[in-house]
């Protein structure tokens, strides 16, 4: 069994958190691939309790919010409780490829696909995203757009947000 995403802890990165925590999203996937860039201004976490303290440095949650402990589930928590943070994906993309010996693990493509289900909402400085699963039939390559065996993946779709 490989090790655990997430870990119960007191201080994360040399600082103290607000309360034992288990780490989550970002700091969850900060950790277990050892990624070495500037920590986000916020990280997340879930608590023991139900009532739990946050600071501006940490978003506590409740442990109903406690996602599934693996690399979409952490992923999937960030995006939706954290933003996108490009600096973080880049390098878990980055670290996950090298790791699958397959430089297209992660990565960005101009694809043919069918729209999915909406899986959640992440939302950072940059905007409001729809995060959506989508099954790509084409990848775009030199020769143009080839078919594929088609795949589900998930995308990020900005949503435009008007004033009421």
């Amino acid at each position: 069994m490989s090790e655990p995403f997430s870990q119960m802890v007191s201080e994360f990165r040399g600082a103290p958190t607000p309360e034992p925590l288990r780490t989550a999203g970002y700091a969850a996937l900060l950790d277990h691939y050892q990624l070495k860039v500037p920590l986000p201004r916020t990280l997340a976490g879930i608590a023991t309790r139900h009532h739990p303290a946050s600071t501006k440095e940490w978003k506590v949650l409740t442990p109903r919010h406690e996602p599934d402990d693996d690399l979409y589930g952490h992923l999937e928590f960030a995006l939706k409780w954290e933003g996108v943070n490009l600096g973080v994906l880049a390098a878990l993309f980055r670290t996950v490829n090298a790791e699958a010996h397959d430089a297209q693990a992660c990565a960005l493509a101009s694809v043919a696909y069918v729209r999915g289900a909406k899986a959640g909402t992440a939302r950072s400085k940059a905007g409001t995203f729809e995060i959506v699963e989508v099954l790509v039939v084409g990848v775009e390559t030199r020769r143009g757009l080839q078919q594929a065996s088609p795949a589900v993946y998930f995308t990020l779709f900005k949503v435009e947000e008007r004033p009421a």
